[in-house]
Formats: structure tokens, sequence, C-alpha cells
């Protein structure tokens, strides 16, 4: 890693955590994970820390996409059960229709 002069403390690592922790719970442990091997004690590159939150993007939305998914499939799942329940009752109960 290449000491530019531009470094991140780990309080505004920590900082950064904190306030993307309200959009999720995947970025908690972030300032640990990008200062835990760094060359530079106590110090992050500004372009370590833009990478690691990229990461983080990244990740976020692959989450995003299969809890997405998730709603697909129970839309589908549910228009599955009305199509059961009607044939079901229109079984049970002919005369009502």
């Amino acid at each position: 890693m290449e000491d530019t002069g531009m470094t991140v403390s780990p309080a505004a690592l920590r900082e950064v955590g904190e306030r993307l922790a309200v959009q999720g719970h995947r970025v908690r442990g972030l300032g640990f994970l990008l200062d835990d091997d760094a060359e530079m004690t106590g110090s992050r590159t500004w372009g370590e820390l833009m990478h690691g939150l990229l990461l983080w993007r990244q990740e976020l939305a692959v989450e995003g996409g299969a809890v997405e998914d998730l709603g697909l499939n129970a839309e589908a799942i549910a228009t599955c059960v009305e199509d059961c329940d009607e044939v079901n009752w229109g079984a049970l109960c002919p005369t009502s229709r």
C-alpha cells in the first residue's frame, strides 16, 4: 500500500460505519475490517476506505436483489394459494358460485 499522505483514522472509519449503519447491519464492522491489516499503524488510505465502501455497496445491492426476489416469490405463492383456495371452495361448495 502506498502512503500518499491521505489517510483515514480509525475514528473516521467508525464514524462512517455509524452513519451508514442506519441503512443496514452489514456495515457495522467495516472500520475494524479496513484497519485490521493496515500497513500504516492507526490509519488507512482514502482509496482503501472507498474500496471497502464499494464492496459493501455491491454486497448490499446483491442482498437487496435477493429480498426483492423473495417479494416476487411471495407474490407468486400467494397467487397460487388463492387459485387453490378458489378450486377447493368450488369443489366443496359447487352451488355457492
